[in-house]
């Protein structure tokens, strides 16, 4: 039997933000953005980088790592995008996953908070750790 789709993203969004312009700051390209006004997000802009399709380990730490490895190169951007008024977190999702696979470490956890990305439970919507 297969595992469940096991996935993070991290998603930035603002009611200003261009996502050319993420795209530009942090030399990535989006899993999906769209302007403010379009798509489903009519109030704001959003760009998103996921781990789908470049890990297949069943952790969600795996997938997290993933993600930081990505953005802790770019992070003086990042913060910079924060700062003007940019809000960034990290969305983890493991439908039916056991306890184990879910398990954050914390050295995962540490290196979101000094990235400023919380990590939030997208399948369930609930804190899974706190960047502090």
């Amino acid at each position: 039997m297969s595992s469940p789709a096991v996935y993070a993203r991290v998603r930035i969004s603002g009611p200003s933000l261009e996502p050319l312009q993420v795209s530009r700051a942090l030399g990535l390209f989006p899993a999906g953005a769209e302007r403010g006004g379009e798509g489903l997000s009519h109030q704001q802009g959003t760009w998103s980088l996921s781990s789908r399709g470049f890990v297949s380990a069943p952790e969600l730490d795996a997938h997290l790592r993933w993600l930081l490895d990505q953005l802790e190169p770019r992070g003086a951007e990042l913060q910079q995008l924060l700062a003007a008024g940019a809000r960034a977190e990290l969305l983890c999702y493991s439908p039916g996953s056991d306890e184990r696979a879910q398990h954050l470490p914390g050295s995962t956890l540490g290196r979101c908070a000094a990235l400023s990305l919380p990590v939030v439970r997208e399948d369930e919507v609930h804190l899974v750790g706190a960047a502090r």
